[in-house]
C-alpha cells in the first residue's frame, strides 16, 4: 500500500552545533530590525531558520530549498515549535537566474546561506551573489557560513581531506576561497564587512549591499 507517514524532522548535527554560534553571529555584527524579511537559500532541515525566528519573533522568515524532500521537516520543526514568523518553503535552485516570484517580488534584509557553496558547483555561489545584489535591500545584509580556503590555503588538515572527498564526488564542488567570495560580491555592488572565525574551523561572512 501507498506510504501513509511523512517524514518529519530531520536532524544535522552540524546544524544542531553550529545554529547557537551563528545566532550570536548576527545578533552582535547585523542590525536585523523588527519588521525586517529574512531569505534562507538552502534551508535543510529547517534547524537555522527556526532556531533563528524563534529569536527574532518580530521578523518574517522565508525558507528555501532545491531539494523538496526537505519541506515536510522544516515544517515539521516549524510546527512543533508553534512559529508564526516562518513563511512556508519556497522550492528554489540557487544557478537560476530567475528565483520564484514569492522571493523575487519582495525586497530583503537578510539574505542567508550556510553550508552550500562548497557542496554546489561554482554557478550556486553565482547565482547567490547576483540574487544578493538584484534582492536585497539598500544597506541589507549576505551572510554565508562555512568552510573556506583563506589566502589560497586549508585552514586545518580535517579541511584539505574534506575537499578531497568533495572533488572525489563531483569535481566542480570543494571549498572555496574566501577572497575569491569577496571579489565577486564586490564586482556586484555588495560590500565585504567581515569575517568572524567560527568552530570546526568555519568561517562566518558578512556582505552589506551598497
Amino acid at each position: 500500500g501507498r506510504e501513509m507517514s511523512s517524514p518529519k524532522k530531520q536532524v544535522f548535527p552540524s546544524a544542531d552545533r553550529n545554529k547557537g554560534p551563528i545566532l550570536e553571529v548576527l545578533k552582535e555584527h547585523v542590525e536585523i530590525s523588527d519588521g525586517a524579511h529574512f531569505l534562507e537559500v538552502s534551508s535543510g532541515s529547517g534547524q537555522h531558520i527556526t532556531w533563528f525566528a524563534q529569536a527574532y519573533p518580530e521578523v518574517l522568515f522565508q525558507p528555501s530549498e532545491m531539494d523538496g524532500s526537505l519541506f515536510d521537516s522544516i515544517s515539521a520543526y516549524v510546527s512543533e515549535l508553534g512559529l508564526k514568523n516562518v513563511l512556508p518553503s519556497v522550492a528554489l535552485n540557487a544557478q537560476d537566474p530567475k528565483w520564484p516570484e514569492s522571493v523575487e517580488s519582495k525586497s530583503w534584509d537578510v539574505i542567508f546561506n550556510c553550508n552550500m557553496i562548497h557542496i554546489s558547483e561554482w554557478a550556486s555561489c553565482l547565482g547567490l551573489i547576483s540574487a544578493a545584489e538584484r534582492l536585497l535591500k539598500k544597506g541589507g545584509h549576505l551572510i554565508m557560513y562555512g568552510p573556506y580556503r583563506i589566502n589560497g590555503e586549508h585552514t586545518a588538515p580535517s579541511n584539505v581531506e574534506f575537499d578531497q572527498s568533495l572533488k572525489s564526488r563531483n569535481p566542480n564542488w570543494g571549498l572555496r576561497d574566501a577572497e575569491e567570495v569577496i571579489r565577486l560580491c564586490e564586482e556586484h555592488h555588495i560590500q565585504f564587512v567581515k569575517r568572524v572565525p567560527m568552530p570546526a574551523n568555519n568561517f562566518v561572512q558578512i556582505f552589506r549591499k551598497d
